[in-house]
């Protein structure tokens, strides 16, 4: 007879919140919300990428074999000056010319563009440049050329290994690692928190209505709570396969339709890459498939055991609300 009372108050805890709109909303909201998350960051990161041809004027003649093409960077040095440059420009392949007059400790240089370059192209010449003027610094004071720098900078890769008790090694990326459990450990807590916050919502609309005096009457006070905690909790759980099934859906379809789309007109201008010497000097770097954004969410995803951290999540959820809401 307990049992059964105890399950009315269940079915009706859990039917009441399952059919509110706020519920209805959020089971929605949230999924458009984590495959966000997921995707946008990767997809602005790999939109605003963009190919700059640059035309060095470099009045100092020093830096002409400083500068290192990339794949989204690449150096000409004209000998000609800047005027002639600046009046040809819209003639030109090119889409920005970097202009150098010093190379002193402290140096100005100007960049004129045709389309703005994105922050971190501009961080990447800044970057080229330092380089460019220390290693001319040390060949003037040292006599050290930039070869026998470039010789002296050592290559280390450290492989992070799990090793368990049973002498058993697995490979894992400590960032990706600690990504997800300051990850799991937000979303637990704002689980935890959200959930648990209705008990204490439920029982206080329930005494302001002097509903629970009549409930009293019929079921003890600890089947009511038991009722509610459980009923609640399914709740939680509903909410969040749903998440899990309809983020997994989202995720697909934005991978296929959006992101996993031509990489050229989503990675790059597509105006550079029209270009037939930007495409042999991407072939030549190692090609541009290593850029394409799915082949750098594969590799994470491939990183991440999806089934023991659901497991794990799920374990720690439920641990944890019924502590709290006890």
């Amino acid at each position: 007879m307990q049992v059964n009372k105890i399950k009315l108050i269940i079915a009706r805890e859990y039917l009441t919140r399952v059919k509110k709109k706020s519920f209805i909303v959020m089971t929605l909201l949230g999924p458009i919300l984590m495959a966000a998350l997921m995707i946008v960051p990767i997809w602005l990161a790999t939109k605003d990428k963009d190919i700059q041809i640059i035309e060095v004027i470099d009045e100092t003649g020093k830096f002409i074999n400083q500068f290192e093409n990339t794949t989204t960077l690449l150096f000409e040095h004209q000998f000609t000056n800047i005027d002639s440059a600046k009046a040809n420009f819209y003639d030109t392949k090119y889409t920005s010319i970097l202009h150098i007059t010093s190379v002193e400790q402290e140096s100005k240089v100007k960049m004129y563009y045709k389309k703005q370059p994105g922050i971190s192209t501009i961080q990447k010449i800044k970057h080229t440049i330092e380089n460019g003027i220390r290693n001319i610094d040390l060949e003037h004071k040292f006599k050290i050329t930039k070869s026998q720098i470039e010789a002296s900078k050592p290559i280390v890769d450290i492989e992070s290994i799990s090793l368990d008790i049973e002498g058993e090694e697995e490979s894992k990326d400590v960032g990706i690692s600690t990504a997800l459990g300051m990850g799991g450990a937000v979303m637990i807590y704002f689980f935890i928190f959200m959930y648990g916050i209705q008990i204490m919502r439920g029982v206080i609309e329930e005494k302001t209505s002097r509903i629970v005096e009549i409930i009293i009457s019929s079921v003890k006070p600890f089947q009511l709570m038991l009722g509610k905690i459980i009923g609640i909790a399914l709740v939680g759980l509903t909410q969040f396969l749903s998440w899990i099934i309809l983020t997994g859906i989202l995720y697909s379809v934005i991978m296929a339709f959006v992101v996993g789309g031509d990489m050229e007109a989503l990675s790059q201008g597509q105006q550079a890459l029209d270009n037939p010497e930007v495409q042999e000097a991407l072939k030549s770097m190692g090609g541009a498939e290593s850029l394409t954004p799915k082949a750098m969410i594969d590799g994470i995803m491939s990183e991440i055991p999806l089934t023991k951290l659901l497991v794990s999540f799920l374990f720690y959820f439920l641990g944890g609300y019924l502590l709290y809401g006890a």
